[in-house]
């Protein structure tokens, strides 16, 4: 019998952004893939990814950065960014509040830099939301305000 010794593992900054988009948007292991395959009522249902972190250094950015967007905060007035149209679609179906609070929606000196995987890939279309539990307890849920019509519900936001 033997005893392996490990040091700690090392992210690199954006590690875990991008851990939180294999499990939800990877072609061939991604969970957001398994609802392709409902059929019937069973497409009505919401559809919740939950993530299991394990790392008690994990910060919800990460996961708000790989699944909403990076944002950049200014002391001044931010410049003028566009705004995605699927996010004015989302803002159309009472998201509004959600998506000023992310800053998809720019509001105050916080605008988005870039999108995250529920804008960019068509796939997370269905996925209500992730839940993210980590390791020290709390639990983290983003919904998705650009899922399908039939698993997109505003009030998904007080979900936790």
């Amino acid at each position: 019998m033997g005893t392996i010794n490990s040091g700690p593992v090392v992210l690199p900054r954006g590690g875990f952004s991008s851990r939180i988009r294999y499990f939800v948007a990877d072609p061939r292991f991604g969970k957001a893939w398994k609802r392709e395959t409902w059929k019937g009522k069973h497409l009505s249902y919401y559809y919740v990814i939950a993530i299991d972190v394990d790392q008690s250094f994990f910060e919800d950015e990460s996961a708000l950065e790989a699944l909403l967007d990076q944002r950049a905060g200014y002391t001044f007035e931010a410049p003028k960014t566009p705004v995605h149209p699927k996010v004015n679609k989302a803002a159309g179906k009472n998201w509004t509040n959600y998506l000023e609070r992310v800053h998809l929606l720019p509001r105050g000196r916080t605008i988005f830099t870039s999108h995250g995987i529920y804008l960019t890939d068509p796939i997370c279309e269905n996925v209500s939301g992730v839940l993210v539990a980590m390791k020290s307890e709390r639990t983290l849920f983003i919904p998705n305000p650009f899922a399908q019509d039939s698993i997109n519900n505003s009030k998904l936001v007080d979900f936790i």
